[in-house]
């Protein structure tokens, strides 16, 4: 991404990288991290540091070499190089019973930190996409309630890998109008696409005629990208007309999405329709 072409809350967080480098640390809990093939000391991985790893030393974990609170290095079968070996020894590994995640962390203000970029994200987000404002204390409120959120966040117990995620996310269901909004850019796409110039396309969702027809985006914050894409194709120099029908003249639609219902494509485009779809379309063109 090119600067100029970025945001400003954006470009400030990449400025500030540096700084920020410097207060992280990696944490121990079970010491399940890889000695060879996990960036643990901020140096890279250690097996890029020696000439060779010994193949009695690949599976080796942190907790294998901290012992009695200090480094055994005499079980490595690898050859070290004295700096390297030197670079053991300033590392204090506190390797405890926990089954928790060996990660890194930033101190105590990390959960504070994350909180505070996304809820920025967020602020800037709804000041382009709304005409809803955030008031200062709102915007401080919610920071300070995502970051007790986060700091509630419980690691994943029995996880095996060191990679996998503390806290996550999980999409939310598509809702049935948001799929009619794709439903519809990706026709008006492809009919595009393929240079057709006279179009009549039939929806039996009323919501989505009504939001096409409405010029307030607030109203329909929710879907606003959605609606105004379709709107950026219903501009292009086409005829093209989109009209509103009853469910029961659209059975072709609700055949062709049970088609893909049992498909493993996201998306099925046909130049004619399947032959299992003959009969439907008929029944609609008799409505």
């Amino acid at each position: 991404m090119k600067p100029l072409s970025s945001s400003v809350i954006w470009r400030s967080i990449i400025n500030a990288t540096i700084a920020l480098r410097e207060g992280f640390s990696f944490q121990f809990r079970s010491g399940t991290t890889s000695v060879w093939y996990d960036d643990w000391s901020g140096l890279g991985k250690f097996c890029n540091l020696v000439p060779f790893v010994h193949i009695e030393d690949t599976n080796l974990l942190v907790r294998d070499l901290w012992q009695n609170g200090s480094w055994d290095l005499s079980i490595l079968a690898t050859h070290l190089l004295a700096e390297l070996a030197t670079t053991f020894t300033r590392i204090r590994c506190p390797v405890s019973t926990s089954s928790g995640l060996d990660s890194w962390v930033w101190d105590a203000l990390e959960n504070l930190f994350l909180s505070t970029i996304w809820w920025l994200w967020k602020w800037r987000n709804n000041s382009i996409f709304t005409t809803n404002s955030w008031s200062l204390e709102f915007l401080i409120r919610n920071i300070y309630i995502s970051q007790e959120e986060f700091e509630r966040g419980a690691l994943l117990e029995g996880a095996s890998s060191a990679s996998s995620p503390v806290l996550w996310w999980s999409t939310p269901p598509l809702g049935i109008l948001e799929a009619e909004l794709i439903a519809l850019k990706t026709g008006l796409q492809y009919a595009c696409d393929r240079d057709i110039r006279n179009l009549l396309c039939e929806s039996d969702s009323l919501e989505v005629i009504q939001l096409l027809n409405l010029n307030n985006n607030s109203l329909i914050d929710p879907y606003s990208a959605l609606v105004n894409e379709i709107r950026v194709l219903l501009a292009k120099p086409w005829d093209v007309r989109i009209s509103h029908i009853y469910r029961e003249a659209n059975l072709l639609a609700d055949h062709l999405a049970c088609w893909l219902h049992h498909s493993d494509d996201s998306v099925m485009l046909w130049d004619c329709p399947p032959q299992s779809a003959l009969d439907f379309l008929s029944a609609d063109c008799s409505v």
